[in-house]
C-alpha cells in the first residue's frame, strides 16, 4: 500500500481545481480579440494554473519511487484501472458529442480520447517505467544527474528555441534551428520532461531544502507564472492569434511554477491533517475525469456573457469543481465502478 502524505492530499485538490480553472479559461480565450481586456484576463487565469498536470505527476513519482513497488500490483491493478477508465470516459465523451454520429467516428474518437484524457496514457507510460526510474532514484548522484540532463534537454533548450523563434532575428533563428537538428541526433531529448517531473517529485519530497533556497524557489515560481502570461501575450500579439508555446508543461516557466507550488505545499500544508481534505482527495481522480463534461453542459444551458471574466472564471470553476466532486463521490460508492472507472 502506498504511504499517505498529508500535503499530497492538499496538492491533489489544488491541482484538480487548477485543471478546471485552466479549462474554463481556455474555453473562452479565443472568443475575444487578441489583447483585449477580456482576452488578457482569460490568458492570465490560464497562465496562473499551468502547474496542475506537473503537480499530479510529481505526486505520483513521490509515492511510487519512494516505496518498494510491486510489478504485479502495477500491471494487474494500477494500469488496468487506468485503461478501463480511459475506455469508459472516452466512449462516454464520444457518445455525447453531436459531431460523432457514426460507429466508425465513435470508435476512433474513443481510441483517441477526449482532449483531457491524454493524461491517462501518459501516466501509464510512467508506471511502465517505474522499475527503471526506481533505480535512478535510489542513487543520489544519478538522481541529480538525471534531473539535470532532463531539465537542460527537455526544458531549457526547447524553451530557448521557442523564445528565439518568436522574438529572435532571422539569422539567429536559422542558426538555432540548425543547431537543434544536430542536437536532436544525440537522442538525449528522449529523456522526457514528464520523466523529469516524476523523478523530481520523489527528489523534492525527500530532500530538506534550506529556507533561503525556498525563498528563491518562490521568487522563480512567481517569475515563471508572470513569464507564462507576458510571453503568451507578446507572442500572440506578434502573430495575431493565440500562441500556446508558453503554456506547455515542458517549458521552463511552467517548471518553475510547478516546483514552487510543490514546495509551498510541502512547507506549509503538511501540518494540517484533516478528514475532509482526506476524503476530498480520494475523489479528485473521478472529478478530473468528469469535469470536462460538466463544463460543456454548464455552458450549454447557462449564459455567462454578462459576467466579467474576473469573476466568472472562479465562480464557474467552483461550481464545476463541486459538481464534479459530488459525481465522483457517488461513483466511488458503486461497487465495480469504483475499482475500474474512477
Amino acid at each position: 500500500m502506498l504511504k499517505r502524505v498529508v500535503y499530497f492530499d492538499y496538492l491533489r485538490i489544488i491541482a484538480t481545481f487548477a485543471v478546471i480553472v485552466l479549462h474554463v479559461a481556455a474555453r473562452n480565450i479565443e472568443l475575444f480579440e487578441i489583447n483585449s481586456l477580456q482576452w488578457n484576463v482569460y490568458v492570465f487565469y490560464d497562465s496562473l494554473v499551468r502547474f496542475s498536470v506537473p503537480i499530479f505527476i510529481m505526486i505520483s513519482g513521490a509515492l511510487f519511487l519512494g516505496t518498494n513497488y510491486n510489478l504485479k500490483t502495477i500491471f494487474v491493478k494500477r494500469i488496468p484501472r487506468l485503461v478501463t477508465a480511459f475506455i469508459f470516459w472516452s466512449l462516454l465523451y464520444a457518445l455525447i458529442n453531436p459531431n460523432f454520429i457514426g460507429l466508425k467516428e465513435i470508435v476512433i474518437e474513443t481510441i483517441k480520447g477526449h482532449s483531457h484524457m491524454w493524461f491517462l496514457p501518459m501516466i501509464i507510460g510512467l508506471y511502465i517505467s517505474i522499475p527503471v526510474l526506481s533505480l535512478v532514484s535510489k542513487n543520489k548522484l544519478v538522481l541529480q544527474y538525471f534531473i539535470s540532463v532532463s531539465f537542460v534537454f527537455s526544458f531549457v533548450l526547447p524553451t530557448l528555441t521557442i523564445l528565439i523563434n518568436d522574438f529572435g532575428t532571422p539569422n539567429l533563428i536559422l542558426i538555432t534551428n540548425s543547431l537543434n537538428k544536430t542536437i536532436a541526433l544525440t537522442n538525449i531529448g528522449a529523456v522526457s520532461g514528464y520523466f523529469c517531473y516524476y523523478v523530481l517529485g520523489y527528489y523534492l519530497s525527500t530532500k530538506e531544502i534550506d529556507t533561503k533556497i525556498k525563498k528563491w524557489i518562490f521568487v522563480l515560481g512567481v517569475f515563471g507564472i508572470l513569464s507564462t502570461y507576458l510571453l503568451t501575450v507578446k507572442a500572440s500579439v506578434n502573430i495575431a492569434r493565440l500562441s500556446v508555446n508558453y503554456f506547455a508543461n515542458i517549458s521552463v516557466n511552467v517548471f518553475l511554477a510547478s516546483v514552487m507550488v510543490f514546495i509551498l505545499g510541502k512547507t506549509y500544508l503538511n501540518r494540517f491533517d484533516n478528514k475532509i481534505v482526506r476524503d476530498l482527495s480520494r475523489y479528485t481522480f473521478g472529478a478530473f475525469l468528469v469535469h470536462a463534461l460538466i463544463i460543456s453542459k454548464i455552458y450549454e444551458y447557462f449564459d455567462f456573457s454578462t459576467l466579467s471574466p474576473v469573476t466568472s472564471v472562479p465562480i464557474i470553476s467552483i461550481i464545476v469543481f463541486l459538481i464534479s466532486l459530488l459525481i465522483s463521490f457517488v461513483l466511488n460508492k458503486i461497487p465495480i465502478v469504483n475499482k475500474f472507472i474512477v
